[in-house]
């Protein structure tokens, strides 16, 4: 039975607002609490199920999830991050792990270090040089270099409001899935697009998202493409990062390098249609 550990980090951290997120404003699950805590709309569950099916070994971490305000308490985080790790050297001495599946947010920023997930990853890698890591997105992530280079698939909401979390942990262990099954060695791709567009901005139940959406849609349902997001950025975090952001993950590099420019062109030429939506009273 192939044993895959999974973990969740979940917060949108506001580097404008003075609160400092700590232990009082996050929800902490651990290892067991994982399996009594399925929701709906909820991208960690879409992982967990989705790998209980196939008939996989779930291996529990740690999860974590507090609603957006400032920034994240580096004890905090240290914390979290060092029990991950704990929980995923010990269980890989008991035997193995195959993969790593994760449900993280993409704009959790840590005070004095910044980049909550692009470290997380890091380190895990260096723990495990060999599996392949899979992760599921918000699509306000902001992306970064650290994030891109330790994990094999990103893939990012394509609904705002959020309605399709579990779908897309649902989509997240079936990469993982798929490269453990089949062998596939994914590869990614990943274009920064030097636009800043807000939340309210981008919703997906008007243009120019839903056209854009339609197209990363169209675009997934391609010979040898695994998953391709809009990462739209989170512009109230203010950091060298932030941008809008193509991610595609395919069977191989060229596909993906050549699927998300051609996605980067196509957001590059909606740009100037982005627009605060307000409704007549």
């Amino acid at each position: 039975m192939k044993r895959v550990l999974v973990a969740a980090m979940h917060h949108e951290s506001n580097s404008f607002n003075p609160i400092v997120a700590g232990e009082n404003e996050f929800r902490v699950l651990r290892g067991q609490e994982f399996f009594e805590n399925f929701r709906d709309n909820d991208s960690l569950t879409g992982v967990v199920k989705t790998l209980m099916d196939a008939g996989y070994e779930v291996v529990p971490a740690v999860s974590c999830r507090a609603v957006p305000n400032g920034e994240v308490d580096y004890d905090f985080y240290q914390g979290i991050k060092n029990e991950i790790l704990e929980v995923a050297r010990k269980e890989n001495e008991k035997k193995p792990l195959d993969a790593i599946t994760l449900s993280l947010h993409g704009s959790m920023r840590i005070k004095k270090i910044g980049d909550a997930e692009g470290y997380l990853l890091e380190d895990l890698r260096k723990l495990f040089p060999d599996i392949p890591i899979f992760a599921s997105l918000d699509m306000h992530t902001t992306m970064t270099e650290r994030m891109h280079k330790n994990c094999n698939g990103f893939v990012g909401y394509k609904c705002a409001p959020h309605t399709d979390c579990t779908e897309t942990g649902i989509h997240a262990a079936k990469m993982t899935i798929h490269a453990l099954n089949d062998g596939v060695q994914a590869k990614s791709a990943w274009v920064r697009v030097p636009i800043l567009i807000a939340g309210e901005q981008s919703s997906t139940t008007v243009e120019p998202m839903i056209t854009l959406i339609n197209e990363l849609r169209e675009t997934e349902k391609k010979e040898g493409i695994m998953a391709a997001s809009y990462l739209m950025g989170f512009p109230w975090a203010d950091n060298p990062d932030s941008s809008v952001a193509v991610y595609v993950v395919a069977e191989n590099q060229e596909l993906a390098d050549a699927e998300a420019l051609r996605l980067a062109d196509f957001i590059w030429s909606k740009k100037d249609e982005f627009c605060f939506q307000t409704v007549p009273v």
